[in-house]
């Protein structure tokens, strides 16, 4: 049986306490995918809130990550339980009520984050009329192919 979804206010808390704790941080992007709300710095996540109701951090050197995972509280992020999502974890629920120790951790996510190489940009597509194929064999515009991050 799945756990129930957090309500709505739950999760809006969250984020205040995770935007609070990042507001001084300069060119952090908000935006709103799989569910969650991301924060975004140089096109790389660093920072989200989980819809299960967990604030997840991106931390890409794995001392930082095995340090942060010695906290009380905090754990790996597992996908349904299942897949693990490399390099983030969810921070120890403890933080919630210690602002302070939840800034020093976004800080630390966002300096390691931002420092990742930018990601390569999107090739165009072609259209119908350049690919030299007949329109019935493209693709069509609801058949998307998945994007990897």
């Amino acid at each position: 049986m799945k756990p129930k979804a957090p309500a709505n206010s739950s999760l809006t808390f969250l984020l205040s306490l995770l935007e609070d704790a990042t507001a001084h941080l300069p060119g952090i992007t908000p935006r709103r995918m799989f569910g969650s709300d991301t924060l975004f710095v140089h096109s790389h996540i660093f920072a989200l809130v989980w819809r299960a109701g967990r604030i997840g951090l991106k931390l890409p050197d794995p001392a930082v990550y095995a340090e942060f995972l010695e906290l009380a509280g905090a754990e790996p992020w597992m996908l349904d339980g299942k897949t693990t999502m490399s390099s983030w974890v969810l921070v120890p629920e403890s933080f919630h009520d210690e602002p302070d120790g939840l800034r020093e951790w976004a800080l630390r996510s966002y300096h390691l984050v931002s420092n990742l190489p930018p990601k390569a940009a999107k090739k165009p597509k072609k259209s119908d009329k350049n690919s030299g194929k007949k329109a019935s064999e493209n693709k069509s515009e609801n058949e998307a192919e998945p994007e990897l991050e």
